[in-house]
C-alpha cells in the first residue's frame, strides 16, 4: 500500500473499519442460516465465526483507545450506532493509531478484500432467507460455488495472529 493510499484511508479509518465489520456480520448471518446443510458449510461457518470474532475483538480493542469499553462493545454489536459516522472519533483514532496507522489500514483493507467477495457470493442465499423456504430441498441447486470455496480458502490461509491486527509486538 503506498503512502498516498494510506493517507486517503487515514482520513476515514472508522468507516472502513465499520464496513469490514458489517461485511463479516452479513456473511456470518448468511452462513449461520444454512449451517446445517452439511459438513462443508458447517466448517466454513465455524472458520468464518473465528475470523469474524478475532477481527471484531481487535476492532473493539482499537476502539477502546478512543471510547470507553462499553461504547466500543456497543459499536461492534450495533451497525447502526451513530458513532460509526462520528468525525471526532475518527480523528481520535488517527491519533491513537499513530505509528500503527499504515499497518492497521493495510490489515483492514486486506481483510475487506477477502470478506467483500464472500459477502457478494452469499447474496445468492438472500432469496431463500427472505422467503423462508425449505432449504434442504433446494440444497443441490445452491452448492457452494468455486468462488465461495476459493474465497474461504483465502480466508483460512490469512489466519493472522491477533497481535498482528494492531501492530503489537510479542
Amino acid at each position: 500500500m503506498t503512502g498516498v493510499e494510506v493517507a486517503g484511508l487515514a482520513l476515514a479509518v472508522l468507516p472502513l473499519l465499520f464496513e469490514t465489520v458489517r461485511s463479516y456480520s452479513n456473511v456470518h448471518d448468511s452462513l449461520h442460516t444454512f449451517r446445517h446443510w452439511g459438513s462443508e458449510v458447517s466448517a466454513i461457518s465455524f472458520e468464518l465465526r473465528i475470523q469474524r470474532d478475532i477481527f471484531s475483538n481487535e476492532c473493539r480493542l482499537i476502539l477502546q483507545e478512543a471510547v470507553d469499553a462499553e461504547a466500543a462493545k456497543n459499536m461492534i454489536r450495533n451497525r447502526d450506532d451513530k458513532r460509526w459516522k462520528n468525525a471526532e472519533l475518527d480523528k481520535k483514532l488517527l491519533v491513537v493509531l499513530d505509528d500503527n496507522l499504515e499497518l492497521c489500514c493495510s490489515i483492514i483493507v486486506a481483510t475487506s478484500h477477502i470478506v467483500k467477495p464472500l459477502e457478494e457470493e452469499m447474496k445468492r442465499f438472500n432469496v431463500l432467507r427472505e422467503q423462508k423456504r425449505d432449504v434442504r430441498a433446494l440444497a443441490p441447486l445452491l452448492l457452494p460455488s468455486e468462488a465461495l470455496v476459493l474465497t474461504t480458502s483465502r480466508m483460512r490461509s490469512s489466519n493472522l495472529p491477533s497481535d498482528v491486527y494492531v501492530g503489537r509486538s510479542q
